[in-house]
């Protein structure tokens, strides 16, 4: 299971960009500030899962294993660096593992991680995801995408709860197709 072990950071800068394109008035108290930050977690929040990328740079733990060809697909994208590594015991405890013997290999939208050493036992892995050291990393177009659904979810801050789903809004859905995995056949 992936564990998410600093938050994401939504600085001011970021809070700006939502608040020019949601249009709203300068000089008056920042009240909203913290209804948009909410909006803006969520839109990206929504966004990973759909497309299982990172947009906010943070750090993640997850226990995954080797598979016949020593290395595993992490769970989010893209993977930057590797903090640390370890060999899950039989008797519940850990070992570390060495992180030269782990190398990244990165995709766009998938980062494998590939050991040079045969371990059969589960790992965990604590690692640093994102597009870069900030959200100014992050593809314009995925940005967009997340700035537009803060925007619905801004909007719609003051809603009943008995409101009904709604569908992606087509514009995000255009901006973050060409970011989707393609998947052919069926699933093991």
């Amino acid at each position: 299971m992936l564990t998410e072990i600093t938050p994401p950071a939504i600085t001011a800068a970021v809070l700006d960009e939502l608040s020019r394109h949601l249009r709203l008035s300068t000089g008056f108290a920042d009240d909203q500030a913290e209804d948009m930050e909410a909006a803006l977690l969520a839109a990206v929040a929504h966004l990973e899962g759909v497309l299982g990328l990172c947009f906010i740079p943070r750090t993640f733990a997850w226990r995954g294993g080797l598979d016949v060809h020593k290395a595993t697909t992490a769970p989010i994208a893209p993977v930057r660096s590797l903090v640390s590594v370890s060999r899950v015991l039989a008797n519940g405890g850990s070992e570390p593992v060495a992180l030269p013997f782990f190398r990244l290999d990165q995709e766009v939208t998938r980062t494998r991680i590939i050991s040079t050493a045969l371990i059969s036992d589960p790992l965990d892995f604590v690692f640093e995801a994102g597009f870069g050291a900030d959200w100014d990393a992050t593809p314009a177009d995925l940005r967009r995408a997340a700035l537009i659904l803060a925007a619905e979810n801004f909007d719609r801050r003051h809603a009943t709860a008995d409101r009904r789903a709604y569908a992606m809004h087509h514009g995000v859905a255009a901006l973050i197709q060409p970011w989707r995995e393609l998947r052919l056949g069926a699933r093991p």
